[in-house]
């Protein structure tokens, strides 16, 4: 049978790596490590950065954290007097603007190369050192110039590496690839060409290889939109014919009885406090999408605070009303226990008619469980990942809730609600905010409720800076030890468990004994992700109990941690954490009824970033306006752990910096989805073999 063009590109790009010229058995399991196996995985391992000399910045421009070119020449060069010394190798670069160190380890060898001349061309990420800025290990060449006496200019890829793999061999295996696929036509070209035309996309072929070899800026940035365009454009699709196949999965419908209802709104009614206008929208829309016969999949979203729990406590009561069963999954043990005594006060309901299931369970108590679920007797279940079990048969499961859903992942949060009998409905409820414009990449394939204001009784916590020095760590303290004094709870959290080489970052094994001295008269207890389970529980509950004033810890109490009393947080080297991880661990006070304190301590300059992310922390408690600043103020990386498992790693797309082609990507799909944009039967082809190459399964529908 005769392979059509596109059969033809997929059997090339599907060969193994081990084929590839050049590459050897050593190299190939390294590329292996690096989940390398095809040489369509090796063309889409794309350029991390590329030393570019179009780009150049003098020294006084250079910035702490940014990569940079710059033309310096070289003074000072101070080598170890025995080249087997430990010592690097240090100079001094200089233009007309400044200076800046270079230190190069292990590197000694250079020291000729350096003295040998000048001007040269750096490259290197700029770092700071104490008070100095500094680069360590830079690139450097000789420059050339054009032939009409202009520096030459070039774009270097530099692509990720694994131990034994050096730079150039990428970079050569990468060369040899791209004219093997230039030659067969072969380069993975999955988007219909009705959507290249109407949104003027450069083809597959000159996206590859401008991506890996551009000549100029203007083709780097034809070749980026390309493959971003593509990298969002499949996410968005996955997640449309997720929501389809959500939509037409047939779940029981719920309908409450009049005298079930009366009992529902006297559960409203005879709540400790009054539900906020979110919260009884968001309750609304919730029962509404169980009252049909298609399967929920809604999301609830809301701040830290803003009451999330007690409308998920009200949807499992409208369950257990109409005679169905409901779980709730959470992240962590201590999440669960707190959610399972918040929904025990919230509903005032029975030992015998709620359980909370754990992976530290005596096999006793696990039994009583699992009986009293096959039975129907309990209706509420509240657990951790065990309840994912295959031990766990429920007798009429109806409504699966996950909290903190973006720690399970995409494909992980339908599984607690397949059930033998059927599909139950599905709520996955997280506090972290994010922008309208994310949500639809994000959560393409959930409905959405949004907790935008906080409950009446939630307090506005006052942020404020301050340095890490010794007066100032001694103010903090003051402060905090009349919290305590007025009835409060103190927590510290540090960025690393241990001391690091560089020593910059306050560990919480040395600040421990530090804060113990600057709190005499209290008990001082320590949490962090290296204990067991049972210590870490322990220490949470007791700490909750009053038995200790001040927790040091480290991020680990990001998600869940509910102490009431607890009012005063100090968050030491905050230039080390993002906006919103600073805003989720603000939010583990405020929660009772006394005035509540964050402090960040840090010695990050004022014109830096880090400084103006804690800036906009001190102006705001709003986490969506947050979220907002932070898409402002973020490069790469995740945004607001938006990481999802199963689902694929972006390579190229930026979900903060490309909101313009998201834009243009949901439009695609709704025009796809909608039948406006007719597809042939190849397009259709290409579309299905597109999902199987960015996804890391066959259907990113599966876990329907």
């Amino acid at each position: 049978m005769v392979q059509t063009r596109f059969e033809a590109q997929e059997a090339f790009l599907n060969q193994p790596i081990d084929g590839l010229a050049g590459l050897g058995p050593k190299t190939a399991e390294i590329l292996h490590r690096m989940s390398i196996f095809s040489y369509g995985d090796l063309l889409k391992t794309l350029p991390r950065r590329y030393e570019n000399s179009a780009d150049l910045h003098i020294i006084e421009e250079l910035e702490d954290g940014h990569e940079a070119a710059f033309i310096a020449e070289v003074a000072q060069i101070r080598a170890p007097r025995f080249a087997s010394a430990r010592q690097p190798l240090r100079c001094l670069l200089f233009d007309d603007s400044g200076q800046i160190e270079a230190v190069f380890f292990n590197q000694n060898y250079l020291k000729d190369r350096l003295s040998s001349g000048g001007p040269f061309l750096f490259f290197g990420r700029v770092r700071r050192n104490a008070r100095r800025l500094q680069l360590q290990n830079p690139r450097f060449q000789m420059l050339t110039y054009d032939a009409n006496g202009e520096i030459e200019t070039f774009f270097s890829p530099i692509y990720p590496l694994s131990q034994g793999l050096k730079q150039s061999q990428m970079q050569r295996f990468l060369k040899n690839l791209i004219q093997a696929c230039a030659r067969r036509d072969a380069f993975p070209d999955y988007l219909p060409i009705e959507i290249e035309r109407k949104y003027q996309l450069c083809s597959a072929a000159f996206a590859y290889e401008k991506i890996h070899y551009p000549r100029s800026a203007e083709e780097l940035a034809i070749a980026k939109r390309r493959l971003i365009f593509e990298e969002l454009f499949f996410m968005r699709y996955a997640l449309a014919q997720m929501k389809r196949k959500n939509q037409s999965a047939a779940a029981s419908c719920l309908c409450l009885s009049e005298e079930a209802r009366a009992e529902f709104k006297a559960s409203i009614r005879d709540l400790p406090f009054k539900l906020s206008e979110a919260q009884l929208r968001s309750l609304s829309e919730i029962c509404k999408d169980m009252e049909r016969s298609q399967a929920m999949t809604r999301l609830l979203q809301g701040d830290v605070g803003s009451g999330k729990t007690v409308v998920a406590a009200l949807a499992m009561r409208y369950v257990a009303l109409c005679g169905g069963q409901s779980a709730l999954m959470a992240p962590t043990s201590i999440l669960a226990e707190q959610h399972y005594h918040s929904i025990c006060s919230y509903l005032g309901l029975k030992e015998d008619e709620i359980a909370l299931i754990t992976g530290q369970m005596k096999a006793r108590e696990r039994g009583r469980v699992e009986a009293g679920l096959a039975s129907g007797q309990i209706k509420y279940l509240i657990g951790t990942q065990a309840l994912t079990s295959e031990r766990i048969q429920f007798n009429n499961l109806r409504l699966a809730v996950t909290d903190e859903q973006q720690r399970f992942g995409v494909l992980q949060r339908l599984k607690l609600g397949s059930d033998e009998a059927g599909r139950a409905h599905v709520l996955v409820m997280s506090a972290t905010p994010i922008p309208r414009s994310l949500a639809l990449i994000l959560h393409g394939d959930l409905d959405l409720s949004i907790l935008d204001r906080y409950p009446r009784k939630r307090q506005t916590i006052d942020t404020y800076t301050v340095g890490l020095n010794d007066r100032d760590t001694e103010r903090v303290a003051q402060l905090g030890c009349r919290q305590i004094e007025a009835g409060g709870a103190v927590f510290y959290v540090c960025p690393v468990i241990e001391e690091q080489e560089d020593g910059d970052l306050i560990s919480l094994t040395s600040f421990v004994e530090r804060v113990k001295s600057l709190y005499p008269q209290y008990r001082v207890a320590f949490l962090h992700g290296g204990q067991k389970e049972v210590e870490k529980q322990e220490t949470m509950r007791a700490f909750a109990a009053g038995d200790y004033q001040v927790l040091v810890s480290t991020s680990v109490v990001e998600v869940g941690i509910d102490v009431e009393r607890a009012n005063f947080m100090v968050i030491m080297n905050a230039e080390r954490f993002g906006i919103a991880q600073m805003h989720q661990l603000r939010g583990r006070i405020g929660r009772g009824h006394l005035k509540s304190i964050c402090i960040l301590a840090s010695d990050a300059p004022e014109d830096s970033r880090a400084f103006e992310r804690m800036r906009s922390l001190c102006r705001s408690n709003d986490g969506f306006k947050l979220a907002e600043r932070d898409l402002e103020l973020r490069g790469q990386g995740d945004f607001f752990g938006t990481r999802q498992h199963g689902m694929p790693q972006f390579r190229i797309a930026n979900l903060y910096e490309n909101g313009d082609v998201l834009k243009l990507v949901n439009e695609a799909v709704d025009l796809i989805e909608c039948g406006n944009l007719r597809l042939s039967e190849e397009a259709e082809t290409r579309l299905d073999a597109g999902l199987k190459s960015y996804f890391v399964i066959d259907d990113p529908a599966a876990a329907l």
